[in-house]
């Protein structure tokens, strides 16, 4: 009889703590992404503007990986039986870029992009919240890690989200650019 007590102390510890809506998990996903050489830019930016075509471009293409993302996040955690969860926060969004040139600088790499401010909201654009940014970038980067401001965003999943992205350039790629886009949330049950 002794024996039974430990487990059925575990087995009611483990049930109160369920109840409690005490589960916690990081779920990380990655999303390979591209962003294309533009094909009308001028050969070193200084005083010329950047193409407005190319930064909607940029905007629409990371966009859509980073919405994939957490499709795949949502997928995830509905697959696991997990779903409804009370909170889901972002820890953690890195581009790591995959096809690194031998001589890098800011025409190759992701240090073409100098700052990036990541918004979300309903998707009829109400109750934007910044989540993500990442600001004076290293002009050879290879690896951008944003800086993640600790937001619940479940209400935004629940409700169907868009993705704002304000970025500022400071040159035009000189060849296509390979990432993954590497995110990290973390869910409580």
């Amino acid at each position: 009889m002794k024996k039974l007590y430990p487990t059925l102390a575990f087995l009611i510890m483990s049930i109160f703590i369920v109840s409690c809506g005490l589960i916690e998990f990081d779920f990380d996903t990655s999303t390979k992404g591209k962003v294309e050489k533009p094909s009308i830019c001028p050969p070193s930016i200084g005083d010329f503007e950047i193409p407005a075509e190319f930064k909607e471009a940029l905007t629409s293409q990371l966009n859509d990986v980073i919405s994939n993302s957490f499709d795949d996040i949502i997928k995830e955690v509905k697959k696991q039986d997990t779903w409804p969860a009370d909170s889901i926060v972002l820890k953690k969004l890195n581009m790591v870029q995959t096809n690194i040139p031998n001589s890098v600088s800011s025409s190759n790499t992701l240090g073409f992009i100098s700052e990036m401010n990541i918004y979300i909201s309903l998707k009829d654009g109400s109750k934007e919240i910044s989540f993500a940014d990442i600001k004076n970038t290293d002009t050879k980067a290879t690896v951008l890690k944003f800086n993640i401001i600790n937001k619940n965003i479940i209400s935004y999943i629940d409700k169907g989200f868009k993705l704002r992205i304000d970025s500022k350039l400071r040159d035009c790629p000189s060849q296509d650019i390979d990432f993954d886009n590497k995110i990290t949330v973390h869910v409580k049950l």
